[in-house]
């Protein structure tokens, strides 16, 4: 096979196919432009605090991807609920293709991680807004959990517990970037071979996998020696950047890593706004930089003209960025609007800025979000 056929004529028919398209993530508009989730793709969030990074990865990246890849045998309703007879989901017919998630928490406890997820899985399957302190009963909750909503945190479990036992990896504590990557390498390894032709093989049954890794966040690695002293914080992420390439080359393995972007002394608020240089070192490996942006915070409220205050909600700022920084098979420089529950880490596209409707019925319905389960 030519190297045309092989990487010109044979992708063309598939796209025509609709093959090969990659997983879908929940936010269209992005995704337009970044394309879907492709196997040996490195993404790089950048973002300052409470710009919504972290929420973005698991959001968008994570917890909708293995929720899809869960849904995707199974006929859906109207609503997007799987269709049960008997007790028992009704196939579409479809094989899935395998799937593997490696999770580096290295921030956050697991336990506040997965009461945070269990509140967007909440949000995604039956539409509720709830916060860990609700979840728990802990001071400041939303409201006092009702049977209704015992009920269904009890069915989540069913979900937790596929995602724990199918797919998920979940790493807890800091790391170094070898230890990062030495876990997906040797994992790689067991379920695959190189052939003669030096080429990496999957086992049959792992044939058509894709292998997904986090890696939350690179701000708190653990140093490790390069053979002559103990590596520094850039140094750090340089050789975990390393890793990814080879990670992305040898094997197909994708990645996606919080980087936070450095804080300015600038007093200029042109100087907060997005770019590049916020994901660091992985602008030079990334497929796709995004950067979260929190306008509000930056005293930016004139940001491409959005209605940034008209989006602080009872005191709460609901409005958020998404700027792609770095596309290596398409446009970048793209900003997308987000409308943010960071209660659950939900997001949802915005119109553009002129859509004044738009944002006027969001706000008026983003004020009547504390009062929802109450009634």
């Amino acid at each position: 096979m030519s190297l045309f056929d092989k990487y010109i004529i044979n992708p063309v028919s598939a796209g025509l196919k609709k093959e090969s398209q990659g997983i879908p993530i929940p936010l269209y508009k992005l995704s337009r432009y970044t394309n879907y989730i492709d196997k040996g793709t490195i993404t790089a969030i950048g973002g300052k605090p409470s710009s919504g990074k972290t929420g973005l990865m698991d959001y968008a990246y994570f917890i909708s991807v293995f929720k899809e890849w869960r849904e995707s045998i199974y006929e859906l309703d109207e609503k997007g609920q799987i269709v049960f007879e008997q007790g028992v989901p009704v196939s579409n017919g479809h094989a899935r293709k395998p799937l593997k998630m490696f999770y580096f928490s290295m921030k956050t406890d697991i336990r506040i991680k997965l009461q945070k997820w269990l509140c967007l899985y909440l949000k995604l399957e039956y539409g509720i807004l709830m916060d860990i302190p609700t979840l728990t009963s802990g001071v400041g909750q939303l409201y006092e959990l009702t049977e209704d909503h015992v009920e269904m945190i009890q069915a989540a479990k069913k979900f937790f517990d596929e995602f724990e036992d199918q797919v998920l990896t979940l790493v807890n504590g800091r790391q170094t970037p070898s230890s990062i990557y030495n876990r997906v390498n040797d994992y790689m390894k067991s379920i695959g071979h190189v052939d003669q032709t030096g080429t990496y093989m999957l086992n049959r049954e792992n044939e058509g996998q894709t292998t997904i890794m986090y890696v939350d966040n690179d701000e708190y690695m653990l140093s490790e020696n390069d053979g002559h002293h103990m590596m520094n914080d850039g140094d750090l992420k340089i050789r975990l950047s390393s890793h990814f390439e080879t990670l992305k080359r040898t094997y197909g393995v994708t990645s996606f890593v919080i980087t936070p972007s450095k804080l300015s002394n600038s007093r200029m608020v042109k100087d907060s706004e997005p770019t590049y240089k916020e994901i660091g070192v992985y602008a030079k490996v990334a497929d796709i930089g995004l950067v979260t942006y929190n306008p509000y915070n930056e005293n930016n409220n004139k940001f491409l003209n959005y209605p940034v205050e008209d989006l602080i909600i009872r005191g709460v700022n609901r409005f958020r960025t998404v700027t792609i920084v770095r596309n290596y098979n398409g446009q970048a420089n793209i900003t997308v609007g987000l409308i943010f529950q960071g209660e659950c880490g939900f997001f949802v596209e915005s119109s553009a800025p002129n859509d004044f409707e738009f944002f006027e019925v969001a706000a008026k319905n983003l004020a009547k979000l504390a009062y929802v389960s109450l009634d």
